[in-house]
């Protein structure tokens, strides 16, 4: 199954490559050993079908939690590790597969990071809080 997103993500000295792939497999991998993946995660939705992802971002200094745009259109939150290690909550609203997305950086004195943008193949862009599940 085609990777369609990488994203690296951790510190300047410890950090890993993540991976996401229509499968809905994603993968934690050492950039010193690229062999095999150090993890991996399935991501699934509903009645355990695997989400088609087709990028993802992480949120600014979060290692843990991201968001994932998917083959059918749907976006996801989720996290890496934990109990809920996995898929934590979907946001309707696009027609056609999500090409891009995007978390909001932390500025001085103002933190947007619960804010995140996406872009679709129906020729759309959507604004996302992650406290919501449709687009503002």
């Amino acid at each position: 199954h085609p990777v369609y997103c990488l994203s690296v993500v951790g510190t300047q000295n410890a950090h890993n490559l993540i991976s996401v792939s229509t499968d809905g497999r994603l993968c934690s991998w050492s950039l010193d050993m690229l062999s095999q993946p150090q993890e991996i995660l399935e991501l699934q939705h509903r009645q355990s079908k695997a989400i088609a992802a087709m990028c993802l971002a992480f949120p600014h200094n979060d290692v843990n939690n991201f968001v994932v745009g998917s083959e059918e259109g749907a976006v996801y939150s989720a996290c890496r590790h934990g109990s809920k290690a996995g898929v934590t909550e979907t946001y309707e609203g696009h027609q056609a597969p999500v090409t891009g997305i995007d978390t909001h950086k932390v500025q001085e004195g103002i933190d947007l990071s619960h804010l995140f943008l996406t872009s679709s193949f129906d020729w759309t862009i959507k604004l996302w809080n992650l406290k919501e599940n449709k687009p503002l």
